[in-house]
């Protein structure tokens, strides 16, 4: 009988202590849900930061998302509204991208939080591509020499479709073919790509891991018919393949969940750059000075280089040039 009693008592005490412990739970993180609202309305962005992330909930991840990238310096309610106003413009957008590590490390983390939330909707999605756009364009911007007149208009070094104007442009040894360049019966030129910086995989993908070389050797004739053209490829192309944690994968979330949700903002299409980037598109130059017929040289080929695939998560020099020459922010 004494043992009954006790057990009964335990048991008892057990069921107490739970729905105490419960309880407990939703009152610390009611207490936490409200301290994190103060702090995002008094733009205390450390302490929005810390008491939002202790509110695991969908409501939570969204506030501890908005606190992170407002402490990253993102004004998302500015550029969206210049974007999509009547007078719209990348002017907002440029003058609001990270200028410094410790910004686009909490921009990433705000799209970490984004990404935990379990019913998001267009906005969430908008939210998405925004912020994970202002780090690519980053990126780019440093890489390409990005710039904005003071009527919205973008240019960069690529603008005109060819890559001759950039500092990663590819080179030829010899240009101009005569009967003195001539060896062994033909004229040796040598064409150079060093690749694109590591900077800028690691700015998109969080990774750099690819670099080949390719010596192969493609040839013509020059303008007279008399002796041959022989463009030796000395190619470097670095790549990298896409983390889960990094910007360009959280724009192709936001690409793909826009597109779920039916949003009509148009004005974002441009801002889609996974889709445009990851192609699968290679990179060709055709040389026509001083021959009979143009060569075509391609950056990646079946030898040394392969090309990636569209939508494969692998990015690589091939692609990126491609996308360089098609990049039209106006």
């Amino acid at each position: 009988m004494r043992f009954r009693l006790l057990f009964f008592l335990l048991l008892v005490f057990s069921a107490w202590g739970l729905s105490s412990c419960k309880d407990g739970t939703k009152t610390h993180e009611a207490a936490n849900l409200e301290a994190c609202k103060v702090a995002i309305d008094n733009q205390e962005w450390d302490a929005a930061v810390s008491s939002c992330a202790e509110v695991q909930t969908d409501e939570g991840y969204h506030l501890t998302a908005q606190a992170y990238l407002a402490r990253g310096g993102v004004a998302l309610f500015d550029v969206l509204s210049a974007m999509t106003g009547d007078n719209s413009s990348f002017s907002t957008l440029f003058n609001a991208l990270p200028t410094t590590a410790a910004q686009v490390a909490d921009i990433k983390l705000g799209l970490t939080a984004l990404a935990k939330i379990e019913a998001p909707d267009s906005f969430v999605y908008t939210e998405g591509l925004l912020a994970s756009a202002m780090v690519i364009l980053q990126a780019l911007k440093a890489e390409l020499s990005l710039d904005v007149a003071a009527d919205g208009t973008v240019s960069h070094c690529a603008s005109g479709g060819s890559i001759d104007g950039c500092s990663f442009g590819l080179t030829l040894s010899d240009t101009e073919y005569t009967a003195s360049d001539v060896v062994a019966g033909a004229v040796p030129v040598t064409a150079t790509f060093s690749g694109l910086s590591n900077d800028l995989y690691n700015s998109l993908c969080d990774t750099q891991d690819s670099t080949s070389d390719s010596a192969k050797v493609v040839s013509g004739r020059d303008s007279s018919d008399t002796y041959d053209v022989n463009v030796t490829e000395d190619f470097t192309v670095n790549g990298c393949t896409v983390a889960t944690t990094s910007v360009l994968w959280f724009n192709q979330w936001a690409s793909t969940g826009l597109a779920t949700t039916g949003s009509t903002l148009t004005a974002l299409d441009q801002l889609k750059f996974y889709s445009s980037i990851d192609t699968g598109n290679n990179f060709s130059k055709e040389v026509s000075a001083s021959l009979l017929n143009p060569i075509t040289i391609s950056i990646c080929n079946s030898d040394a280089i392969p090309t990636t695939a569209s939508g494969d998560l692998l990015v690589n020099d091939c692609e990126m040039l491609s996308f360089f020459t098609n990049l039209s922010l106006n």
